[in-house]
């Protein structure tokens, strides 16, 4: 038999394990989002939401076109009190020297996604195989744009 009281405690701790606990977050790259109509983006967020999710991860191309509009953007992000986990620079070719994103561009999102939210900024890559110098190189570019993450309030992360 259970008491009212430790039912009332157990329920207490469940919640307090989800507030301050792991907070389950999803990529939004399974949902066809238009990168010109951000309804797309807001309307993927309300059904993760209602999955039970408590933030996201978005490709770059889903928010950058919203740079200049920021405090609206941010705005209708947090109205959904889902956190902006991070956003992601995926593409198909990169640059030959760092193997990551060009410069310009990584630049751009370390610049425009902390104000729409974004506590990380996720990079993926080419490999470098094993050529010492490209993988040198490609770290060097790493740790520049970690310098220029943390003086932007954002935290790095290399995906694969």
């Amino acid at each position: 038999m259970i008491h009212r009281r430790a039912l009332l405690f157990s329920a207490m701790a469940s919640h307090a394990a989800w507030v301050s606990g792991p907070r389950p977050g999803c990529q939004t790259n399974a949902y066809r989002v238009n990168p010109s109509n951000f309804d797309e983006l807001l309307a993927v967020l309300d059904k993760l939401k209602a999955y039970g999710y408590r933030g996201f991860e978005t490709g770059f191309r889903n928010v950058q076109g919203r740079f200049a509009s920021a405090m609206e953007t941010r705005k209708e992000i947090e109205k959904r009190e889902m956190e902006f986990i991070g956003c992601h620079i995926f593409l198909l070719q990169y640059d030959a020297a760092t193997l990551l994103a060009p410069a310009d561009l990584v630049e751009s999102i370390i610049n425009g996604a902390p104000a729409l939210g974004a506590h990380r900024l996720i990079l993926s890559g080419a490999s470098a195989g094993k050529d010492r110098a490209a993988m040198e190189r490609k770290a060097k570019a790493l740790n520049a744009y970690g310098r220029m993450c943390r003086q932007n309030k954002l935290k790095l992360a290399y995906h694969n």
